[in-house]
């Protein structure tokens, strides 16, 4: 069980506090139990999760202490979730911020036992939660279930640089499928499978992806053609049906020309010749006949590019 920094009261007005414990992998290479953050407005502070440092816990604590209502409370636990992913993904940190649900360790049946073995309050305990929790401004103890597994290569300092910096801005201007682009790129790096790794960088991009049409002049084109096709006699009724089909699906643009346009948007047209390739590779592993070896090479252009290009996005639609 750990215990948390506590600065919390200011007279006796009810305040907030907000914690996120999310998994990191690799951990952070520290010997520190806590680092302050430098946010305004609040006292802020990173903590191991599951372990009494850095180095030996695969989770993390954030905690704003000195929230002035429940309605601010929610309001920054958005930001700090966008904050937390983003940070991650530019500081090369995988990261699961879970879906606010029990992360283990004391349930509430055990947190009662134990209040009543040591004769004190039971509120002095608090559930772990995987992701955003919200609470009266006061000194807690959690506990969750300890690390089986750390893998340890980087240290705390850029992921701290880049939360301190990413929470500064107003993050509620970004759209729910960015924050979906977030949290798959942030979970392609704490994946160990290599297909899942470049599944989920795939999926990052195409969640930026908003859905284009064809301009006026293009749409008349594909309904010219599709008249031909209706009026063409050499065809049999299945085959004209099969061909009509394909051009009606073409009246919306697939995944790979809305990637070529976001990145002519984003002044990208360099990184187009290697979205070809992933998506060729793509095209061949989850639609061959026969199972396809991933290239390693190809993943790691796959995270790369789906990094750049989500960093890059963010940065366009956000404010500094």
């Amino acid at each position: 069980m750990g215990q948390l920094q506590d600065d919390s009261q200011d007279g006796n007005k009810v305040k907030f506090r907000i914690r996120i414990m999310f998994t990191v992998s690799p951990s952070f290479s520290s010997d520190l139990k806590t680092i302050e953050l430098s946010v305004p407005g609040c006292k802020a502070y990173m903590s191991p999760a599951r372990a009494n440092d850095f180095r030996n816990s695969d989770a993390v604590y954030i905690e704003l202490q000195g929230i002035e209502n429940r309605n601010e409370a929610e309001r920054l636990s958005n930001n700090l979730k966008k904050a937390v992913l983003w940070a991650a993904v530019e500081s090369g940190v995988g990261a699961d911020i879970g879906f606010d649900d029990f992360a283990g360790g004391l349930t509430t049946y055990g947190i009662k036992a134990l209040a009543k073995a040591l004769n004190v309050d039971e509120n002095l305990f608090r559930l772990s939660v995987h992701g955003i929790d919200i609470f009266e401004d006061r000194e807690v103890y959690t506990s969750t279930w300890g690390a089986l597994s750390v893998q340890t290569s980087v240290g705390p300092e850029a992921f701290k640089c880049a939360f301190e910096e990413k929470f500064l801005r107003d993050l509620s201007s970004v759209p729910y499928r960015c924050f979906l682009a977030l949290r798959f790129r942030a979970e392609a790096d704490i994946s160990k499978d290599r297909l899942a790794k470049f599944l989920l960088s795939l999926a990052s991009m195409e969640a930026l992806l908003i859905k284009h049409k064809w301009s006026p002049i293009q749409k008349r084109a594909i309904s010219n053609a599709i008249e031909t096709i209706r009026d063409d006699g050499r065809l049999t009724p299945t085959e004209r049906d099969e061909l009509m089909q394909t051009f009606e699906k073409t009246h919306q643009r697939n995944i790979l020309q809305s990637l070529r346009a976001l990145l002519t948007r984003l002044d990208k047209k360099d990184m187009i010749v290697d979205i070809e390739r992933i998506y060729n590779a793509r095209s061949r592993i989850l639609h061959g006949n026969r199972e396809n070896k991933i290239d390693i090479n190809i993943i790691e252009t796959t995270r790369k590019l789906s990094k750049d290009i989500l960093i890059l996005y963010l940065e366009r639609i956000t404010k500094k």
